[in-house]
């Protein structure tokens, strides 16, 4: 098992007089607490190369009705509570998985086959083996009549293709930002269209870094002073015009800035409130700006500019706070988030008809369209799930269980399936949005906090904050690929193939 992260309850309690805990780094077993004690000053406790918890290991044995081995069954691993997914992998020929884990308070364990059935566990106490033993064996058998909650009986459910044991990051080169004037990217050698692929990332602070796709160099990146103030980068692409729109928290300014050199073109007043979010339309290019109301107040606007991001076409108003902004792929419907109210807006793009807010079940911290604009889909970090929603009346139609920790989600284009980034462990999990099933979980770095998909389709790309890098995954073989150091605070993505 890469990662197993247990016993946080048990912590939280153990410390709970001293104050309030934060992990900072879990790593094999290994956490890393900062410790805040009642007057606020952090206290860092561990040694800076602690020793490693003991690990244990576990065979988990999967039998059917008759007591057979069932080979290449699903098994989940998953915390005491069932949500937030440890690990998955496929049974061999025996029937049986291995992996070595610490000792933990409990972990739920899914297992399932389509056609012979599935099964889940009560919590489940991890520790050493009985005297005798060379693992910890625990003994599960499928029933065909059984239902793990959150997915149909096994007679209705079909094979997921592709489904695949957790895949390791490869070894990468960590790259440096190159040296260079600060109001200019630092160009390389042309090699065809593809070296004029670009992936910006921006940052907690006012600053965007730009990775060559080609040769996955990092040029140099931009100066805070240059581009503005504010905590947070928004970020959007436009393929058409190669243009690149930015804004920070903060802000009441639109930036435009030429993909090809970082250099600036126009700066925009929106003569607005602080900027919450930028878009891209995909039918005609136009950028769409949220803006927050004064402090305090709920109301917001929808700004929509040209496509060179340099003229205010219309304005829409909110009588609400907005947040994101998520376009379908066609760019026909708009659906606007708003977080103080649990609520999402549906605008006809062509029209500007704002519809009736749809009441959302838990605040809305990421939301995606589907192509047909029929079903909406959302999360935040403090849930367990993705809800899908009947666009129309906000009726749940599916719920997904990811466990903790819903930082952000893309869908596909091949309409199967979801990447859900999960910040708290670092994690992309790839679901398969018909059936729920988790076909991979993948580690990439620490605090990830966004996600885009390469033009192709291929290739997926992950903002991890904590540990200032780029992850780059094959979807083919669900691998990361690359990692590319770009500075602390990587948070939001634009691509621009």
């Amino acid at each position: 098992m890469k990662r197993l992260v247990v016993g946080a309850i048990a912590v939280v309690m153990a410390l709970g007089v001293i104050g309030a805990i934060r992990i900072t780094a879990v790593n094999e077993g290994v956490s890393i607490l900062d410790v805040i004690d009642p007057a606020g000053a952090p206290e860092t406790t561990g040694a800076t190369n602690p020793t490693p918890q003991p690990r244990f290991p576990v065979r988990i044995r999967i039998r059917d009705a008759s007591g057979a081995p069932v080979a290449d069954a699903t098994v989940e691993i998953r915390d005491r509570f069932g949500g937030l997914i440890l690990d998955i992998q496929p049974t061999d020929a025996r029937g049986e998985l291995r992996f070595t884990a610490p000792p933990t308070t409990g972990v739920v364990i899914r297992a399932r086959k389509a056609q012979v059935g599935q099964v889940v566990s009560e919590p489940i106490t991890l520790g050493p083996p009985g005297a005798g033993q060379s693992a910890r064996d625990i003994d599960l058998s499928l029933s065909a009549t059984a239902t793990i909650p959150g997915t149909a009986a096994v007679p209705t459910i079909a094979p997921v293709a592709g489904t695949r044991p957790i895949a390791s990051p490869t070894p990468s080169v960590q790259r440096t930002p190159m040296a260079g004037p600060a109001t200019a990217l630092v160009q390389t050698p042309t090699r065809g269209p593809a070296t004029m692929a670009r992936l910006f990332v921006g940052h907690l602070q006012p600053r965007i870094s730009a990775i060559d796709l080609a040769s996955g160099t990092v040029l140099n990146p931009s100066s805070p002073p240059t581009l503005g103030g504010g905590r947070f980068t928004y970020l959007a692409g436009a393929l058409a015009s190669r243009r690149l729109f930015a804004s920070w928290g903060g802000s009441n300014e639109l930036v435009t800035i030429r993909a090809d050199d970082m250099s600036i073109e126009t700066r925009t007043p929106l003569n607005a409130g602080a900027v919450s979010a930028v878009a891209v339309g995909p039918a005609d290019g136009h950028v769409w700006v949220a803006t927050a109301g004064a402090e305090g107040q709920e109301y917001s606007n929808v700004i929509e500019l040209d496509a060179r991001g340099s003229k205010v076409i219309r304005r829409l108003n909110f009588p609400r706070r907005t947040g994101t902004l998520r376009f379908t792929s066609q760019g026909t419907v708009l659906a606007v988030s708003h977080r103080t109210t649990s609520e999402v807006s549906l605008v006809d793009v062509a029209t500007g008809m704002i519809r009736p807010p749809i009441r959302t079940p838990v605040w809305p911290g990421e939301t995606q369209l589907s192509d047909d604009g029929q079903t909406l889909y959302l999360g935040n970090q403090s849930t367990t799930t993705v809800y899908a929603l009947d666009a129309s009346n906000g009726e749940t139609r599916k719920i997904i269980d990811v466990g903790n920790g819903v930082n952000g989600f893309v869908l596909h284009p091949d309409g199967v399936r979801l990447l859900v980034v999960n910040g708290q462990l670092g994690l992309i999990q790839v679901v398969n949005r018909e059936t729920s099933e988790v076909q991979a979980v993948i580690p990439v770095g620490q605090q990830p906090q966004a996600i885009v998909l390469g033009g192709d389709g291929q290739r997926a790309y992950v903002a991890n904050s904590g540990s200032g890098t780029v992850s780059v995954i094959d979807l083919g073989t669900m691998a990361v690929t690359d990692t590319i150091n770009v500075g602390a605070g990587a948070a939001t993505l634009a691509l621009v193939p």
